[in-house]
């Protein structure tokens, strides 16, 4: 690490960034920050770290945390993530959350290291070869399940065509109320399930199940959605199975609640380790 007095230091709202090293993604510094950062300086109220400041440590940065004359600094050794008290007294109550929000971090520090070094590979030349790296992928990462399952959209795969509609439609709802939905955004997404259907995949039609049925980006339509998910049921698909047998225990405004038929279904349903 060099030292602060050994560079020019550059101070920006509530950062301060010492030059020299190599940055690396996914951290994104603000648009005016100067190339080649290597530290990241924050001044907060608490020197208990956030979850999210992992994202620091995996684009290869250290960042020292500054509150109420106190400092500590968070760091990658070996692959684990530590923190240091640089100076000043902790409260029990700051080490207990202390210790809770490493273990956290340590999990999301492997998820996004891990999505780095995929990330780096190079893109697949096959369908198959695409849905195989899209399974090594964090489950909530959606935009890179759509930047390697994109190019294989046209070859009529029905299981491409279902894991891209199912992420294009997360990457579509992602922090928006149903009302907040393009007609744009959800349109691709129909065309997709529509056509993993056609090619064999019946989990389009509990996407199509979810969109219809909660007005994501098309006029809700609870008859239509309940339709796709007893077909998609009748077709075998889990997902569609599952959902059906949870509306008929609970009932809606257009299934009837009938728990003799929800019972063997779920009971059938919870013998499968993927439910």
């Amino acid at each position: 690490m060099v030292g602060a007095e050994e560079v020019e230091t550059v101070w920006l709202p509530s950062l301060r960034v010492i030059e020299s090293g190599k940055r690396r993604k996914p951290f994104k510094l603000p648009s005016n920050a100067p190339a080649g950062v290597r530290a990241i300086f924050c001044e907060r109220q608490s020197l208990v770290p956030r979850v999210t400041d992992v994202k620091v440590l995996a684009a290869g940065l250290v960042l020292f945390l500054m509150a109420d004359e106190r400092n500590a600094v968070l760091e990658v050794a070996r692959g684990q993530v530590q923190y240091r008290n640089l100076g000043g007294e902790f409260s029990d109550k700051e080490i207990a959350e202390i210790g809770m929000v490493i273990d956290q971090a340590q999990l999301v520090f492997n998820q996004l290291w891990q999505q780095e070094e995929l990330s780096e590979q190079p893109l697949p030349k096959t369908a198959e070869e695409a849905l195989s790296r899209v399974e090594e992928l964090d489950p909530t990462d959606f935009a890179g399940m759509v930047e390697l399952l994109t190019p294989f959209a046209d070859q009529d795969n029905g299981d491409l065509e279902n894991s891209l509609a199912f992420a294009r439609m997360n990457l579509a709802i992602e922090g928006r109320r149903p009302e907040q939905i393009e007609p744009a955004d959800i349109e691709p997404v129909i065309d997709l399930a529509q056509r993993a259907i056609a090619h064999g995949n019946a989990g389009g039609y509990n996407i199509l199940y979810m969109i219809y049925g909660n007005g994501f980006g098309v006029a809700d339509d609870q008859q239509l959605a309940a339709d796709y998910l007893r077909r998609g049921a009748a077709a075998g698909d889990r997902s569609s199975r599952l959902n059906l047998a949870i509306s008929l225990w609970e009932g809606t405004s257009v299934i009837a609640r009938d728990r003799d038929a929800a019972c063997p279904l779920l009971l059938e349903l919870g013998k499968d380790p993927d439910v």
